[in-house]
């Protein structure tokens, strides 16, 4: 069913077309929050007949996009980033309107966030699409084909063609970015670029005019003052910058994209058992195939990636391996690092009574199988206990709601 409703323009943008024919917004330097509002009137407001939102959205970039639908009962935001110069169809079924879903990828977009108050779908006011994220180039983006469907449709790229190289680089319109002769010549050069820079050698970085007293052998916590600091084994002050999900790997799902991609011989076919974002027959990683590219195939890629890897953060002004990143590189002792306890998720992340009498000795329970691989690891800085958790998602049914 086709969507009757008025345009209108948020900010500084120019708008072009609307009512039936495709919404075109250009802006040279759009701010935040510049972008386009759908009113909807009469009939137009009601959407419980159908299952899902679909219309086609083609941008000149990877732009953020916010998505605000005002309905009865407040209002709910998500967050769409297309894929530069691609038209795609984009789908938002009414189920993800109510609970938040989890971040996805789609053919043509990413879409993420999501709350806080479940859409009415009988009584929907508005949907307002603006630009999330300020840069200095021009933006320009069409919509088109508003529409209610009372089954939900798959997302879609409209316009196949070949946009991502052999390397896995994006290259849409503009062709290879690098040809393979300038890559391996870039590689060729780069380890002198990280010879001989301070901390290259020192396990931690500290300086000697920071110390807070007699090492322990492994980070602490200390007070110095009115200030708690960290401190590494050898008792130096420590200011821990780190960089997240350090990993020689970065799969990605194809099923739907196969068009867009020079070359998947790389690729690897599987039984897609798991429903959702994470459901696809084709995976692809060019991440992994780079490194092999570079660091070779044999055997000792791994330990060459991992000692490259930790002179680059060094260089880079880091001094942590941070969270989500690949244990069998946390471990080798090459930098201080934090990782997380799995273990707790279900308990941390649910609303558990904290001051219930047997709590203590359940989270130790948890805990104590986890962390005892670690004991004795000089370069642990700590661990994560959580992070997202569920009941922050919005919807409506969690007893968060209730209590909240």
């Amino acid at each position: 069913m086709d969507l009757v409703f008025t345009t209108g323009a948020v900010g500084a943008v120019r708008i072009e077309g609307g009512g039936d024919a495709a919404i075109g917004l250009r802006s040279a330097a759009p701010a935040v929050g510049d972008g386009v509002a759908l009113h909807f009137e009469g009939a137009g407001r009601d959407w419980s007949a159908g299952q899902c939102l679909a219309f086609t959205l083609r941008a000149n970039g990877a732009h953020r996009l916010r998505v605000r639908i005002e309905h009865g009962r407040g209002h709910w935001v998500l967050y769409l980033v297309p894929r530069p110069g691609l038209s795609a169809r984009v789908v938002l079924p009414f189920a993800d309107l109510r609970e938040r879903p989890h971040n996805s990828s789609h053919p043509g977009y990413s879409r993420f966030g999501g709350g806080p108050h479940p859409v009415d779908l009988a009584d929907v006011h508005s949907l307002t699409l603006t630009f999330n994220q300020v840069s200095p180039e021009d933006k320009t983006l069409t919509l088109a084909d508003f529409g209610l469907h009372d089954t939900v449709m798959e997302s879609a790229v409209l316009d196949p063609r070949v946009v991502v190289d052999a390397w896995g680089q994006w290259t849409g319109e503009r062709g290879a970015l690098l040809a393979e002769a300038q890559v391996r010549a870039a590689w060729a050069a780069e380890p002198a670029a990280f010879d001989g820079f301070p901390g290259h050698t020192d396990a931690t970085g500290a300086e000697a005019a920071a110390r807070l007293g007699e090492g322990t052998g492994f980070f602490r916590v200390a007070r110095d003052g009115g200030r708690w600091w960290l401190v590494d084994p050898e008792g130096y002050r420590f200011f821990s910058a780190g960089c997240d999900c350090v990993r020689p790997k970065s799969e990605g799902p194809l099923d739907g994209r196969e068009t867009l991609f020079a070359d998947l011989t790389h690729a690897e076919e599987r039984e897609p058992t798991v429903a959702g974002r994470w459901h696809s027959r084709l995976w692809a990683d060019f991440h992994a195939r780079n490194l092999r590219r570079r660091h070779g195939e044999d055997g000792d890629w791994h330990e060459r990636w991992s000692r490259h890897t930790a002179a680059r953060l060094r260089r880079w002004g880091f001094n942590t391996i941070a969270n989500w990143s690949e244990d069998t590189l946390t471990r080798r002792g090459l930098m201080p690092y934090v990782t997380n306890i799995q273990s707790l998720g279900p308990l941390c992340g649910h609303l558990p009574d904290v001051f219930a009498p047997d709590f203590p000795r359940r989270v130790r329970d948890l805990v104590e199988p986890e962390v005892a691989p670690y004991r004795g690891d000089r370069m642990l800085i700590g661990f994560f206990v959580g992070n997202e958790p569920h009941w922050t998602f919005g919807g409506v049914a969690h007893p968060f709601n209730a209590v909240f």
